[in-house]
């Protein structure tokens, strides 16, 4: 019985420090949303202009892939843990991105 404790204790805790594990790589994986409109935002202004965006989006695809990202970052000191394509989202056809129209890249993310 006492055999069956000490067992049950270490699967416990292996489930435990997985979870966790997983957890972690989770945030390694996306980097902070505010952070990549921060970098993308290049002049403050709170949104991201064509320009702006087009710096990054070499190809001209409307989206920013992994390799896009690692070169624009590396440009201005960053460090890139890893990535997922954004895209370009301009709903009311003003020129500009948002904020809220730049999370729509971080809804329904699969993990």
């Amino acid at each position: 019985m006492k055999g069956f404790r000490v067992t049950a204790l270490f699967v416990v805790l292996f489930c435990t420090v997985l979870v966790s594990e997983l957890y972690s790589q989770d945030k390694i994986t996306y980097p902070k949303s505010k952070e990549v409109f921060g970098s993308l935002d290049r002049d403050g202004d709170g949104k991201i202009s064509r320009e702006e965006w087009e710096g990054v989006d070499k190809n001209k695809n409307n989206r920013i892939n992994k390799k896009e990202w690692e070169r624009f970052h590396f440009k201005s000191g960053g460090k890139v843990d890893g990535w997922k394509t954004i895209g370009w989202y301009d709903f009311n056809n003003d020129g500009f991105m948002d904020k809220e129209e730049y999370m729509y890249n971080f809804r329904n993310i699969k993990r």
